[in-house]
């Protein structure tokens, strides 16, 4: 049987566990990542500047009205509010963290799920 070089070529490539199936070469799959970081950041630049646009224009319009809504709200519901989406995000960042480090009682717990599955 034959084999071109360009087969054996894809094959060897193949044998690179980090690289996924449908990527030719590892360059590649980093320049397509790298394509679709940058595409998520300029979709979210384009939401959030449209979002806080349309802020800033509103709040121009109806400057009274939010001076009035402002007034209304609950500086201790607000903090409370603040302190769990903080705490949230610091709980996550630290799982991410000992995920990476594979140390700690998740990384634990996740080495033990890894292996009853296989």
């Amino acid at each position: 049987m034959h084999t071109s070089p360009a087969a054996t070529d894809n094959h060897e490539a193949h044998d690179n566990p980090a690289l996924l199936h449908h990527f030719a070469t590892a360059e590649q799959q980093k320049d397509a990542a790298s394509l679709g970081m940058w595409v998520f950041l300029v979709t979210e630049v384009m939401f959030f500047g449209g979002m806080f646009c349309a802020y800033l224009v509103y709040r121009y319009w109806y400057f009274g009205d939010f001076g009035a809504a402002s007034s209304s709200l609950n500086l201790t519901l607000g903090t409370a509010n603040t302190v769990v989406l903080i705490c949230s995000s610091l709980t996550v960042a630290m799982a991410v963290r000992c995920a990476q480090v594979a140390t700690g009682l998740l990384s634990v717990c996740i080495q033990s799920m890894k292996r009853s599955t296989e």
